[in-house]
């Protein structure tokens, strides 16, 4: 991980279920073998997981690094790494 002072937050970017609308959060992550975990609180009731779970494309950043990625949102039973993730 980068030490940019920016690089606490990932700044993750969704498409609006309904509105079609670029929806951008930020939010803390954790990263383990080049991949990008986030935790939403209140699980499938979360805005942004809601909206992956309808597209499951999205863009994100950390520090000055960005990239395009699919995602698979977690399930109760796990977490599922993205299908594509930004690698040092």
């Amino acid at each position: 991980m980068t030490s940019d002072a920016n690089s606490v937050f990932l700044y993750l970017t969704t498409t609006g279920r309904t509105s079609g609308e670029p929806r951008q959060i930020e939010i803390w992550f954790v990263e383990h073998e080049g991949c990008y975990y986030m935790v939403a609180e209140s699980g499938d009731k979360a805005h942004w997981v809601r909206n992956i779970m309808a597209n499951p494309l999205v863009t994100f950043s950390i520090g000055t690094r960005e990239d395009n990625a699919a995602h698979r949102p977690p399930t109760r039973g796990g977490a599922h790494p993205p299908r594509k993730t930004i690698r040092r």
